[in-house]
């Protein structure tokens, strides 16, 4: 086994690339603002003028409390040195955000929905630092994909991973043909490949196995597993119990304190064999509300329940957010569509 490390190495924070930290930003706007207001000649005794009148002070006040909104807003999103998992609510498909104490971002698929994603992603990355560092795609089925197009126009990826078992679908050809045009760099996974994410989190990337079908790409799926000591999280794409299993035959470690259960908890994503290996305590199955599949099977939610796995549904609680220390952790969700 060949085990790639440090390809995050070349990941540098934020302020490395040209980001824009928040309080340049609010100056940079006063700036402007003066500059904005210097034709109108503003004396000292036309601003005690003003200050004296009635409106000055609700406009004042306004004025304040936007700034406050901002400045607080923007000290939420900067790194904090702990690990931030989100998975997603982007209806019927996966996408997960990952930021850690470095300040690095992973977006681990993109759902099925461009508006949607963009939202989710908008409201957790500041938006003068349009960023994000690696982004892996499990596999090349529209519910993973398709936002991720919007992804490529909206932000700067730095890197992609992505199966080395390709698709003949034509999203996927207008997928590589927009990662052409942009000139973003693409890794095909071919064999196990460790990422450095820095201060303590590291991800494994596992590839498909080998027997994988061309036309199965629920069977190409990649697999990765996220971990910093104590606290390790498990993204399957859609790579279901039978996949998965022969995985955990190999030295790669696949338990783990959070589970993405795979395949929108279909009735084959887990079993009772995989579960004892594995071993959750949190499974988060992405999934959308009513849809066509019936996901997630009820045999499937009863498997992770009986291994005493909390389970919690994107389409009942909206996104999951996971964030730990690396030794606890803390679960919140979020309903926003």
């Amino acid at each position: 086994m060949h085990v790639v490390e440090g390809l995050a190495r070349g990941i540098k924070p934020s302020a490395d690339i040209g980001a824009v930290q928040p309080q340049v930003l609010l100056a940079y706007y006063g700036l402007l603002m003066l500059v904005t207001l210097r034709p109108l000649r503003l004396s000292l005794h036309s601003v005690r003028a003003w200050l004296s009148r009635k409106a000055a002070c609700p406009a004042l006040t306004g004025l304040l409390a936007v700034a406050t909104i901002l400045v607080w807003s923007a000290n939420l999103m900067l790194p904090d040195g702990k690990l931030h998992v989100a998975f997603l609510d982007v209806g019927q498909g996966d996408a997960a955000l990952v930021r850690t104490p470095a300040g690095h971002r992973v977006l681990v698929d993109g759902g099925p929905s461009p508006a949607a994603l963009l939202s989710a992603l908008g409201r957790r990355l500041p938006f003068w630092d349009r960023r994000i560092d690696i982004v892996l795609v499990s596999h090349a089925h529209d519910d993973h994909l398709r936002g991720l197009l919007s992804v490529l126009e909206r932000y700067q990826v730095r890197q992609v991973l992505m199966s080395d078992i390709k698709s003949t679908s034509p999203l996927y050809a207008e997928w590589e043909r927009a990662l052409a045009q942009r000139g973003v760099p693409v890794l095909h996974v071919e064999q196990p490949l460790q990422v450095d994410l820095g201060d303590g989190p590291k991800m494994m990337v596992l590839p498909p196995p080998k027997i994988a079908a061309l036309e199965d790409p629920l069977e190409a799926s990649l697999v990765a597993r996220l971990s910093w000591d104590r606290v390790s999280f498990l993204f399957t794409g859609d790579l279901e119990a039978d996949g998965l299993l022969p995985l955990t035959q190999t030295d790669q470690a696949l338990s783990c304190t959070v589970l993405k259960v795979p395949h929108h908890g279909s009735k084959a994503a887990v079993s009772k064999g995989l579960l004892l290996i594995v071993d959750p305590e949190l499974a988060v199955i992405s999934v959308g509300a009513d849809n066509r599949f019936g996901h997630p099977s009820a045999e499937t939610v009863a498997l992770l329940e009986d291994a005493g796995a909390r389970v919690l549904r994107t389409d009942q609680v909206g996104s999951v957010e996971v964030d730990t220390d690396g030794q606890r952790y803390s679960v919140r969700t979020t309903r926003n569509r």
